[in-house]
């Protein structure tokens, strides 16, 4: 399974869980209780999808050249696409502001 189809899956169970909860007619106090780990369990599907979502490389934006002091290509920047952070150079994988994994394209 790659990292798609298992956000994709994650966010799935995470509706069935939810509908799950809705369901249950039960005392106030198993209810309580459900509706606790459902937060729990929500707020852990939550983190797992955002961090596999945060290694899906996405294209960067406002891509250019620098160059060294004789005017020759030396190597290239741009700006992540989720955070705005600038000045992001090309041997980063990822941003290290918020941690998104970067498309240079091309490599």
């Amino acid at each position: 399974m790659d990292k798609k189809e298992t956000i994709k899956e994650l966010k799935f169970e995470k509706i069935v869980s939810e509908g799950v909860m809705k369901q249950l007619g039960a005392k106030k106090a198993l209810k309580e209780i459900v509706a606790i780990q459902q937060k729990k369990k929500t707020q852990t599907y939550d983190t797992a999808i955002e961090a596999l979502e945060k290694q899906i490389p996405i294209k960067m934006k406002g891509m250019r050249a620098v160059n060294d002091f004789s005017g020759r290509y030396y190597t290239c920047i741009g700006t992540c696409p989720i955070c705005g952070e600038e000045n992001i150079y090309r041997n980063s994988n990822y941003c290290h502001k918020c941690g998104q994994a970067l498309d240079w394209g091309g490599e």
